[in-house]
C-alpha cells in the first residue's frame, strides 16, 4: 500500500516536486500489481493543500483526515 505524501501549507513551493513524486508511486504500484497506491490527494487536499478540516497543524492528519483515510483505503483493497 502507497499512500500519496501532503504539501504542508507553508510550502506549496515544492507542489510541483511532490506531484511528481506522486506520479512515480502511482507508476511504481501499477507496475507491480502486488501493490495499491491512494492518491489521498485527490480527496483531501485543494490544490495540493491539506484541507483544515483534516489536520490542526496543515500537515499531519486529525481524527477526521484518519477517516477519510481509512475510508480511501477500505474502498482500495475491497476492490
Amino acid at each position: 500500500l502507497l499512500c500519496s505524501p501532503f504539501y504542508e501549507k507553508n510550502c506549496t513551493d515544492k507542489l510541483d516536486r511532490i506531484t511528481r513524486l506522486n506520479n512515480h508511486l502511482y507508476e511504481y504500484a501499477h507496475d507491480n500489481k502486488n501493490l495499491i497506491f491512494i492518491d489521498s490527494n485527490s480527496v483531501m487536499s485543494e490544490s495540493g493543500v491539506l484541507i483544515k478540516n483534516y489536520t490542526n497543524d496543515g500537515i499531519h492528519l486529525n481524527s477526521n483526515g484518519y477517516k477519510v483515510l481509512a475510508k480511501k483505503i477500505q474502498e482500495s483493497i475491497s476492490k
